[in-house]
């Protein structure tokens, strides 16, 4: 059997930056969770209707309709906090930056291709930061494609409560992409005891609750995204996750880790 493919370390990954205070996926939440001390970020895309991909949660703009549609400049003139990608590769050189990939129904229509990862492709191309990135989607027609980055990062197939655990592992391993980003509540020793069969990595959204934060690194999770950086920051540098073999399961039956306090 093969051994699950865990990190030396969890990596805490702000949830669409760190939001306290100021605009999710804004470069100000972005450098405000680096700040705080996450490894990275994780942020969602859209190919806009001028060809950018621009980083916003929603596929629609409010009063103007679908991104897709529109052009950054009017974008911008909505909300003039919301960054292009490449200005947040600009921005953050050295930070993990997990991508989520989102696509309009009219992209999903299209056989020949796939403008977002086209044009996904294209900008990488031009960059520098290629092996900090993490991309993820829940789309399985993106995912299907997600090997075209492998020369970029990495890659992950979302899941969401509804998900049939064996059918995303069973996807995951068809397509070639080496991770699960599993929600907290489809992490069970059941579904890691799958994952570690099949080779797998996995990571956990959206944490937010110290214990349950706690228990996934303890279950070993790659990235963990919050929106509590703050107490996944101190839990993850104040303590030291080590895989002993023989440590008895914790929390229900979760593989754990033992851990080693830092003094």
């Amino acid at each position: 059997m093969s051994r699950i493919r865990r990190p030396a370390r969890t990596l805490v990954i702000a949830h669409r930056g760190y939001s306290l205070g100021v605009a999710e996926n804004s470069m100000a939440a972005f450098e405000k969770g680096i700040g705080a001390g996450a490894a990275g970020v994780e942020l969602d895309i859209w190919r806009c209707g001028s060809g950018e991909l621009v980083v916003v949660h929603d596929e629609s703009v409010p009063g103007l309709g679908s991104i897709s549609h529109l052009s950054l400049e009017s974008i911008r003139r909505f909300n003039g906090q919301i960054p292009t990608l490449k200005e947040v590769l600009v921005g953050l050189p050295s930070s993990v930056i997990n991508i989520e990939i989102k696509s309009s129904k009219r992209d999903s229509r299209l056989s020949n291709g796939h403008p977002v990862l086209d044009s996904l492709v294209a900008l990488l191309g031009e960059t520098s930061n290629r092996h900090r990135l993490v991309f993820s989607t829940f789309d399985r027609q993106i995912a299907s494609q997600l090997p075209r980055l492998s020369a970029f990062g990495s890659a992950a197939l979302l899941t969401r409560i509804g998900t049939n655990t064996k059918s995303a592992i069973d996807f995951a391993v068809a397509n070639g992409i080496g991770a699960l980003h599993l929600p907290k509540d489809k992490v069970s020793p059941r579904s890691l005891k799958a994952i570690e069969k099949a080779g797998l990595s996995f990571s956990v959204w959206t944490v937010d609750d110290p214990r349950e934060i706690e228990e996934m690194l303890r279950a070993g999770a790659a990235l963990l995204i919050t929106n509590n950086v703050g107490a996944a920051v101190a839990l993850a540098e104040t303590e030291i996750w080590l895989d002993v073999p023989g440590v008895a399961p914790v929390n229900g039956g979760i593989p754990s880790r033992t851990c080693l306090t830092r003094h």
